[in-house]
């Protein structure tokens, strides 16, 4: 299965459906934005409830210091 989507909306599914099957399929997730994305609870909510998966982020926004 593969999954397009924001890492917000995700975390969402994540909460909202505890049981669902997902969670146990082998799963390629991948994420926009994810210099800012993979950080923090949502990211941890998120690894720890799939099983099987890939991760893949993308980012067209370097961070420095600045910003």
């Amino acid at each position: 299965m593969l999954i397009v989507t924001t890492i917000q909306k995700l975390s969402e599914f994540v909460k909202r459906n505890k049981g669902h099957q997902a969670f146990k399929q082998h799963l390629v997730l991948i994420f926009d934005e994810c210099h800012r994305s993979q950080f923090g609870d949502m990211h941890k909510l998120i690894v720890k409830k799939f099983n099987k998966y890939y991760l893949f982020g993308f980012t067209g926004t370097p961070i420095f210091k600045e910003n």
